[in-house]
């Protein structure tokens, strides 16, 4: 008997949820599903450069401050890459899933710190996405969130937001020297003398 091809839920291709047989409506919700979640695995990623001012450490985690175009933002990681130190010139890239928004200037009691003010330059709604770029002091950042949020919001072209950027959800790159191969090499390689 020749393999059956799985589909959406794990059925043969081809069968209609009902039980029945149906070659082209599961088909094509499979290519539906497999469409919208194409869109969300290609879900861009904002980059600013930023330098390192602080590391502070205990025994689990390590809080790294980075300043951005005068902004402080705070980095939470498991532990300080080798290649970190103060002073250092880094990439921060934060996912556009990861980017909550709040109409308006956020102030009072969240618990996320990272907060990028800007307004609103653009949008592109979709039936269950809404992708929004927002200008801020960090360059263009873009924001990945639901339609219903967004009208919810109220959200419109040239409107003040606040983006919040979870400490865990911002992730460090070096600044390649572009210049020697063998220095950036050497950053994020370090040879240890010991």
């Amino acid at each position: 008997m020749a393999a059956l091809s799985r589909g959406l839920f794990g059925m043969p291709s081809g069968t209609h949820l009902d039980g029945g047989d149906d070659p082209r409506g599961v088909r094509t919700r499979n290519r539906q599903t497999n469409r919208h979640l194409s869109v969300v695995r290609r879900c861009g990623v904002n980059t600013f450069t930023a330098t390192v001012e602080a590391i502070s450490s205990d025994e689990f985690f390590s809080c790294i401050t980075v300043r951005a175009a005068d902004m402080p933002l705070k980095l939470l990681k498991t532990q300080t890459p080798n290649w970190l130190s103060v002073g250092d010139e880094v990439e921060c890239r934060v996912q556009e899933a990861a980017i909550a928004i709040c109409r308006g200037a956020k102030e009072g009691n969240v618990s996320i710190e990272n907060r990028l003010r800007g307004e609103l330059q653009h949008y592109r709604k979709g039936t269950v996405l809404s992708e929004v770029s927002v200008q801020t002091p960090c360059g263009a950042l873009n924001s990945l969130i639901t339609t219903d949020a967004f009208e919810r919001m109220e959200l419109c072209e040239g409107c003040e937001v606040t983006l919040l950027l979870k400490a865990v959800d911002i992730k460090l790159t070096p600044m390649a020297d572009t210049s020697s191969y063998e220095k950036c090499k050497e950053k994020l390689y370090p040879i240890h003398n010991g």
